[in-house]
């Protein structure tokens, strides 16, 4: 199975496209959010197709203290199956903090680990989806 995974932002989209068969995900170039949901998840819907995604994995802030971004990302969800594309929601909790830590670890600076978070960090979501599907 194929999907796009996406960490949403009110700043930046974070992008990543990967498989199962075999496991191999890759983060992309991050998306600007155009501040309306529904244009937004047309967009994930298109880039989706682009990909040749079965589905989009949207990253779900669970455990966040403010559920603001909790329930923007659950509607989101919903736009996006109202075009038709599958969605799977998956606890983004933290996977911003590790994806920095990966950068931080290969010696990146503080600019280049802030401008490549949202993809690791979506990349990060699609192989929790995996994972979770494993067992």
């Amino acid at each position: 199975m194929r999907v796009l995974g996406v960490d949403f932002g009110s700043k930046k989209i974070g992008i990543a496209v990967g498989g199962d068969d075999p496991m191999i995900v890759t983060a992309q170039p991050n998306l600007v959010p155009s501040g309306t949901l529904k244009i937004d998840a047309i967009a994930l819907s298109e880039l989706a197709k682009k990909w040749e995604a079965e589905a989009i994995v949207l990253g779900i802030p669970v455990n966040e203290a403010d559920p603001k971004m909790q329930r923007i990302c659950g509607l989101l969800a919903e736009r996006i199956r109202e075009t038709g594309t599958e969605v799977f929601e998956v606890d983004e909790t933290l996977t911003s903090v590790e994806a920095d830590e990966v950068w931080r670890g290969e010696g990146y600076s503080v600019a280049t680990r802030k401008r490549l978070r949202d993809g690791e960090a979506a990349r990060i979501i699609v192989e929790r989806f995996f994972a979770q599907r494993q067992s």
